[in-house]
């Protein structure tokens, strides 16, 4: 039976977070087979810009494979979503009138909302966030000669 129980990360979410340690990596650990998604909206739509910028970034941390097409393709939609929610809210304003002249929230709030949250869900999820940038960051900086400059001046 395998350890670390139902809700284990894998390790190439490990590896962006700056949390992997061999001694205790998986013996399933899942190799890159070089297979990036291709976008399923048009390049020149928000969702195909935001899929363009985060497959960069992941190709460059070499964290990204085919498995990765069901949370990019929930995230860059999320996000297509939540901008336009924004721009309607931005246009009419956080509050509406009915037909009876009351003022209520305008739904696209709760769109917006809803949508934000869900990107940074698909975000954590992909390893996409800012302390992961940190942990990735000061690992990068503990390599090689650096370490050296940084305890030694």
């Amino acid at each position: 039976m395998p350890s670390g129980g139902n809700n284990r990360k894998p390790d190439v979410i490990k590896m962006a977070e700056g949390t992997y340690r061999k001694d205790r990596a998986s013996k399933n650990t899942p190799v890159d087979s070089g297979n990036v998604p291709r976008c399923p909206f048009p390049v020149s739509s928000i969702a195909g810009r935001r899929w363009k910028q985060i497959v960069v970034g992941l190709e460059r941390l070499g964290i990204i494979d085919e498995v990765d097409l069901t949370h990019l393709e929930g995230l860059c939609f999320q996000y297509q979503r939540a901008k336009e929610a924004d721009k309607l809210v931005a246009k009419h304003g956080l509050l509406t009138e009915t037909n009876k002249g009351d003022l209520v929230a305008n739904p696209a709030c709760r769109i917006s909302s809803d949508a934000w949250a869900k990107v940074r869900s698909y975000g954590n999820d992909l390893g996409l966030n800012h302390l992961s940038r940190q942990r990735m960051e000061s690992k990068k900086e503990q390599s090689g000669s650096n370490v050296e400059k940084k305890f030694l001046g």
